[in-house]
């Protein structure tokens, strides 16, 4: 059978880039764009290896990123080329490979196997406690798991191991990976990441199993090959060794998951690792409105690692990307609320985030409007940190000045400069009947003067006088009283200020809160609703009609810690899950770096008022305080154009606001 044939028995639909790509013989690279059909390349070239080539499917391993993947690249497969060999082709994860070589070694060697645990938190859990004498967070097990699978899948060593630190206390995780690693060894017991690192040993050392595998999986296929860890690449390239058959599709630009040890460099150095391999490209966007395509091109291409290549819209420019500009954050729920009142019915809206946290405001906003929605991935972690923690048991202390378990949870947070040994003895004169007040009023008679007794009853004060504010006035005397003393992050304090509606009581407040928590542990999915919340993680391979991306601000998208190149791969993929509309919210009192980028970008590509939503220097007016990267601390002086002009300890300084702003190189100072 020729290829022209097979496309045309099994109607398949190839543009020139791709047919070139599922023809071609040699160990490939195919780097396909948002949109692009990369799916499609893959399944015909399974076809194509099959019909044309005349390869048996049992030698084929098509190794995805997920189990969902999986069972959707099975089922595409099935749809163009029926039941006749889906059983033969096999599809499998990294980790399910990396079983089967586990398995196959154990029963060539009569070695004892390993029992795999598949929830490693109690685990963990039990070493941080031993480790600290502290109860974590989840979101600190969360963390120190992501820690652990990093270390694993990225093959660190000790000296990078040590360097790692974990959760707000800064805990070295050094100690608590050895004491991890040697639990799950005493107990002959292997998580996922061991999976991996136990297959790569073994492919590295036994060279019986390593043959066996080659053998057996003769033709290797990789989808989203950008995802895929150090371990992982190191693994599949010991069964493409020797062979011409290695067909990887992904994009380095769509790389998002570096926290979960994701290595994009192996594309970067494909050609290097496989003597004689090529590189491909699929570059024709068939997903988004031209001008959505246009802007993520340009955008994406302020990425230095990289591979050079186009992104050409199929689609024409019909709908301009917008940047809907607030004076105030809080100001977007309303205006998102009006405009999802105005989407035609049947048209998918996602409001895309980076963060969780920042989906609580809209799903009480939403839950109240009365508009369903269907919300991705959503954790319960915000309503179990310690931020949240403190100020919701400050809130049910003052209900009850006699609770034991509240008190000591919130004691040390106040700036008192109470101890450990005194706050007992407060308990134990309470539990003695020493005062009928409350815990607090023990301390009171404990400390009889001094400024730490007047710091005592002050704060003892506000704490009672909580259960008769409004929410929000409970939330500011609660950040007054910790502020400066104790560490408190204040995105979740920002998030449970939006929460905090004027006509709410500290009570409601709190049964509201456990209301949202409920929702979001117990509502079911609704997938016929028209708007969906999601992190742009959770969004990833996914389409929408219309996409919003919020609270892309500095701190959060770019995080303030992150790899700035993978935090504009994961603005550029929320953008590209756009097919119809794309709006950007934009808040004047947020330093947006990104958003000041695409601001840039949209004036030369888009026509008109679209193109120019806000004004280039309406950010900076003369008098302003300016922080610039090199510079330091000025004042502004005029702003004209797209001209700032500056007086700096340096001196006076003319400057690009535009480019500035776009390499986050200068910010505004919002003084108190």
């Amino acid at each position: 059978m020729t290829f022209e044939q097979y496309i045309d028995r099994f109607n398949i639909r190839l543009d020139d880039q791709q047919a070139e790509a599922v023809k071609c013989d040699n160990l490939c690279l195919l780097l396909a764009v948002p949109g692009s059909g990369k799916t499609t390349a893959l399944v015909a070239r399974l076809g194509y290896m099959i019909y044309v080539k005349g390869i048996r499917p049992e030698h084929i391993l098509t190794v995805t990123y997920t189990n969902a993947a999986t069972r959707d690249m099975k089922a595409r497969f099935e749809k163009y080329f029926g039941g006749e060999y889906s059983d033969a082709v096999t599809f499998k994860t990294i980790n399910s490979l990396c079983n089967e070589i586990i398995g196959y070694y154990t029963y060539i060697t009569g070695g004892s196997s390993f029992e795999l645990i598949e929830d490693n938190l109690p685990v963990i859990r039990e070493i941080y406690i031993s480790q600290t004498g502290n109860w974590p967070d989840e979101a600190d097990l969360r963390e120190i798991q992501q820690q652990i699978t990093y270390i694993k899948n990225m093959l660190l060593d000790k000296k990078q191991i040590k360097a790692i630190t974990v959760t707000e206390d800064k805990i070295s995780i050094e100690n608590i990976y050895e004491q991890y690693c040697r639990r799950l060894s005493e107990n002959r017991l292997m998580d996922f990441d061991d999976q991996m690192v136990f297959a790569f040993r073994i492919l590295r050392k036994n060279s019986r199993v390593r043959e066996y595998f080659k053998n057996r999986y003769r033709y290797l296929l990789v989808d989203e090959a950008q995802d895929t860890s150090k371990i992982q690449h190191y693994i599949i390239q010991m069964l493409a060794h020797g062979r011409n058959q290695l067909f990887m599709v992904g994009d380095e630009d769509q790389s998002i998951y570096g926290f979960r040890a994701a290595y994009p460099r192996a594309l970067m150095e494909f050609e290097k690792t496989y003597k004689g391999g090529q590189v491909m490209l699929l570059e024709t966007d068939y997903r988004s409105d031209g001008y959505i395509v246009k802007a993520a091109a340009r955008f994406i291409k302020h990425n230095q690692s990289r591979h050079e290549k186009k992104m050409l819209p199929a689609k024409p420019e019909t709908k301009p990307v917008t940047i809907d500009s607030m004076e105030k954050r809080q100001q977007q729920y309303g205006r998102v609320i009006n405009y999802l009142r105005s989407i035609y019915s049947g048209r998918q809206t996602a409001i895309l985030y980076r963060n969780n946290d920042s989906a609580l405001p809209y799903l009480y906003k939403l839950k109240k409007e009365g508009i369903p929605y269907n919300c991705k991935g959503m954790e319960t972690t915000f309503f179990t940190g310690r931020t949240v923690r403190y100020i919701t048991d400050l809130i049910k202390l003052s209900y009850d000045m006699g609770n034991t378990e509240l008190f000591m949870n919130t004691y040390s947070k106040t700036g008192c400069y109470i101890t450990k040994k005194m706050a007992e003895t407060a308990v134990s004169m309470y539990e003695n009947g020493r005062s009928r007040e409350g815990i607090w009023n023990c301390l009171e008679l404990l400390v009889k003067e001094g400024s730490r007794s007047r710091d005592i009853k002050s704060t003892a004060s506000y704490i009672r006088k909580l259960k008769t504010m409004s929410a929000p006035e409970a939330l500011e005397t609660i950040e007054f009283l910790i502020a400066g003393k104790r560490s408190i992050d204040t995105e979740k304090m920002y998030i449970l200020k939006c929460l905090a509606a004027e006509d709410m009581s500290a009570e409601e407040f709190l049964n509201m809160l456990e209301e949202l928590k409920y929702d979001i542990e117990n509502k079911a999915p609704d997938y016929g609703a028209d708007v969906i919340l999601s992190t742009i993680h959770s969004a990833k391979g996914l389409e929408y009609d219309n996409v919003i991306i919020a609270d892309a601000i500095d701190g959060i998208l770019p995080g303030a810690e992150a790899d700035v190149e993978e935090e504009r791969r994961l603005f550029y993929v929320g953008m590209t899950r756009a097919r119809e509309s794309l709006m950007i919210l934009k808040y004047s009192d947020c330093y947006m770096p990104f958003v000041y980028l695409m601001e840039k970008i949209l004036r030369k590509t888009q026509p008109g008022k679209a193109a120019n939503e806000t004004s280039v220097n309406m950010e900076f007016e003369p008098g302003d305080v300016i922080i610039h990267k090199s510079f330091g601390t000025g004042t502004v002086m005029s702003a004209d154009g797209d001209t700032v002009t500056a007086v700096f300890e340096s001196g006076r300084r003319s400057l690009s606001y535009s480019f500035c702003m776009s390499q986050g190189m200068i910010r505004k100072q919002h003084l108190k």
